[in-house]
């Protein structure tokens, strides 16, 4: 019997090395394919947790288990093959002269051919929109066009899990929304740690809420989410459109605000100035 699970997280715990508790007893799984909201507030272990799932950090206190085996030394290579890491600053993800370097880099490393990296590069802009940036310098980039390349950093080694932490962070309205639509196409399971709810609500159909270390709520999105009593017992304020329609916001957001739906609720748009 073929197990659909992409990851799963038992009984993990893990202190800083000055002793501070950051994750206490975390447990959770993930189905292939699902698109996962991870909400806290800072210092609730959203980050510490991202960082454990391709072994960054490495923990024997409990048990992850990625696409079948086990997070453990001599598996972690496969595993780091299978899991991609966008941080959330991209000057931390991206140190090559070129944009074309630094997308070619983990390929290269992979041992792949240099037409294959090439056909990966071209194919890894295209997917983030950024074709014909190759030859540009990465730091001379707006830094919505740096989040894209980054994420195009880890697409081109086709990982089947990607974890985001903060994607959405410090961009322009512009920015935000290229990064949400490129988010949507993508079809590996996904992990995005963010404050940015609304975002979220757009883009994941699960949800995982933590609080000082520790799972405190998972289910869907749209009810974990948009359930503002519980959001603010754990120091997270939904925005105000979820304020004011509830669920009924999940329509509008995921339809990229559709006439129809706009028009069903026309009078409390109006009203907020939206």
């Amino acid at each position: 019997m073929s197990d659909d699970r992409d990851i799963i997280v038992k009984n993990l715990s893990y202190a800083y090395p000055d002793g501070t508790p950051a994750l206490k007893d975390v447990c959770f799984e993930i189905i292939k394919g699902e698109n996962v909201a991870l909400v806290g507030q800072n210092g609730a272990g959203k980050s510490t947790l991202l960082l454990h799932l391709n072994g960054v950090i490495e923990n024997n206190n409990g048990c992850i288990t990625i696409a079948g085996k086990q997070l453990e030394k001599k598996n972690i290579s496969d595993i780091r093959k299978k899991v991609g890491v966008v941080f959330q600053d991209p000057d931390d993800q991206l140190f090559m002269s070129t944009v074309f370097d630094d997308v070619a880099f983990g390929p290269i490393n992979m041992g792949f051919s240099e037409e294959t990296v090439k056909e990966r590069v071209k194919k890894s802009l295209q997917k983030v929109g950024l074709s014909g940036f190759e030859e540009r310098c990465p730091h001379h980039l707006s830094f919505g066009e740096k989040k894209r390349i980054s994420v195009a950093t880890v697409l081109s080694m086709t990982p089947d899990i990607l974890l985001l932490d903060e994607p959405t962070s410090n961009l322009d309205p512009g920015g935000r929304r290229n990064i949400i639509e490129t988010l949507k196409t993508l079809d590996s399971t996904k992990i995005i740690a963010s404050h940015d709810i609304e975002s979220l609500l757009e883009i994941c159909d699960k949800a995982i809420l933590m609080d000082k270390g520790r799972v405190v709520a998972t289910g869907r999105s749209e009810e974990i989410l948009t359930d503002i009593e519980l959001l603010n017992s754990h120091g997270l304020e939904a925005p105000s459109i979820v304020k004011m329609l509830g669920d009924d916001v999940i329509p509008l957001l995921r339809n990229n605000f559709d006439s129809s739906q706009i028009k069903k609720h026309e009078k409390t748009l109006k009203k907020a100035n939206l």
